[in-house]
């Protein structure tokens, strides 16, 4: 059995551009999932079944159901929908609910679908399916089936009202007309840098709202409660309004609760990468701070260890003021402090970059000059720098567009080797000295690392979470191991 939440999008910006060959359109659109989302429990059966709280007709759900078993065999499926995203409503409910079936079958019999096989089974399902794939927002391009993250949005408080009309998306393509003129993903990206919502806009409005004097009417009286910004989401009909607190959204929302059937409070989800790559790498500084200091408290500290010493906590303190800087920024408005504080940010990890190599330098001049191979420690460290830096680097715009996959498995290479190259300094020692709790306390440092490594690469849900478990009871064995080594007073030896 798997519980969900199937979530709704609205689109903070939508060009159509231009019709294709093939019936279809070309669009720019920057969409955000909203904190408004179907219930859905899946589970394996021996036919397709499926209970709503809602009359459901030409369900979507039963398309991706078909798609997937005509790739895969697989048996039935069944579903429990509680239905809480209005239909025909420009919100992408039902994409959502393909999106989260897919992912469901996928699942619940260890499918292994590859990228190539979700994007095919996307694609026929609708042009914004693949959006669902994304944390949070994204901008879509093409048919809307290209899609790139985006870092940066605040998550704004959303006022969302829908009439209860029903429109018809492929009517509005139709009769809609295209000037050309269109935002690129660039300028996209650089408006959500600045927060300026200004440029944003719904180019199929116009059309709706000519058609459909309700939603206009509706949008007029959304513009007139104090929102930053009010837009049409998709071919319609919802609207809603941003709010920056609160207190607005409350006001506005107390004048319109009684005016329509459906209206709600709700805010932009908020999956920011940038903030969670803070949050990792701050537990990963930590990790190292802590052993870089247990270690130096059980060892017999030579000149180059103190050395190495200072490299890490040199290391240390320039990563957490970079991830500072950068966390504070996140919660301003103000877009020159913004654009001043990423600068800053940006020069303090220019910094640590030179200042770090000419201490390992120094220690490899040392290494040399007493005519030994370079310490593993040193190499160590010095990975340990480059996979930091790799970890901080930007996932979007042009990075992501050209060299982020070869970046992520540079990545996982460079892991490995470190992985290796840890275990093999430390169990070396560890046999030489016969110290037996440190050989298995290595042993199960490496398995730890491979396994965390593998999770990093499979698709299936189940077994990165099996691999990701199992490597943290490693870790936790392990610690164990190096306290009853240390709780008998037995050396550790530096790496």
């Amino acid at each position: 059995m798997l519980k969900t939440k199937s979530y709704a999008k609205i689109n903070l910006h939508l060009e159509v551009i231009s019709k294709r060959d093939d019936g279809f359109h070309d669009i720019i659109t920057l969409m955000s999932k909203i904190n408004l989302y179907d219930e859905i429990i899946f589970a394996k059966a021996e036919d397709f079944i499926i209970n709503s709280n809602i009359d459901i007709k030409d369900n979507i759900m039963k398309k991706a159901y078909d798609l997937v078993k005509e790739l895969r065999d697989i048996k039935g499926l069944s579903i429990e929908l509680k239905k809480n995203i209005p239909m025909g409503a420009g919100l992408a409910g039902g994409s959502s609910n393909a999106y989260e079936t897919v992912r469901a079958l996928d699942e619940l019999y260890d499918l292994s679908l590859t990228k190539e096989e979700y994007f095919d089974i996307l694609l026929k399902l609708g042009s914004d399916c693949n959006f669902f794939t994304a944390k949070s927002a994204a901008i879509c391009t093409g048919r809307g089936e290209k899609i790139k993250e985006v870092e940066g949005l605040k998550k704004y408080k959303v006022l969302l009202v829908n009439p209860g009309i029903n429109i018809s998306s492929k009517d509005v393509y139709e009769g809609m007309s295209f000037d050309g003129d269109y935002l690129s993903s660039e300028a996209i990206e650089d408006l959500i840098k600045k927060d300026d919502f200004k440029r944003f806009k719904n180019n199929m409005q116009d059309f709706v709202f000519a058609k459909y004097i309700a939603v206009k009417k509706l949008f007029d009286e959304m513009s007139a409660l104090g929102g930053f910004k009010t837009m049409m989401s998709g071919s319609g009909s919802s609207v809603f309004s941003l709010f920056e607190n609160e207190e607005e959204l409350q006001k506005a929302y107390d004048l319109m609760k009684n005016r329509y059937q459906f209206v709600i409070k709700t805010h932009l989800i908020w999956g920011d990468l940038m903030l969670q790559k803070i949050i990792f790498t701050f537990l990963y500084i930590v990790i190292i701070f802590v052993m870089d200091n247990f270690i130096n408290k059980y060892n017999y500290a030579d000149k180059d260890f103190k050395l190495q010493s200072i490299f890490t906590k040199t290391y240390v303190v320039f990563v957490t003021l970079f991830l500072g800087i950068r966390t504070y920024a996140l919660f301003l408005s103000d877009d020159e402090k913004i654009i001043r504080l990423t600068n800053i940010s940006l020069f303090i990890s220019s910094l640590m970059i030179p200042i770090l190599l000419i201490i390992f330098y120094y220690l490899a001049a040392r290494t040399l000059k007493k005519r030994r191979m370079p310490d593993a420690s040193n190499i160590i460290y010095l990975l340990s720098a480059i996979l930091m830096i790799l970890t901080l680097l930007p996932q979007n715009g042009w990075f992501q567009d050209r060299i982020s996959t070869f970046m992520e498995v540079f990545r996982t290479i460079i892991a490995l080797i470190l992985n290796v190259l840890i275990f093999l300094s430390v169990f070396k020692n560890a046999v030489r000295r016969r110290n037996v709790n440190i050989q298995r306390a290595s042993l199960l440092f490496f398995l730890a690392g491979l396994f965390y490594c593998l999770a990093n690469i499979l698709r299936i849900v189940r077994a990165k979470n099996i691999l990701y478990v199992l490597s943290l009871i490693l870790i936790l064995i392990m610690i164990y191991t190096w306290y009853r080594t240390i709780r008998k007073k037995t050396e550790i030896y530096r790496v």
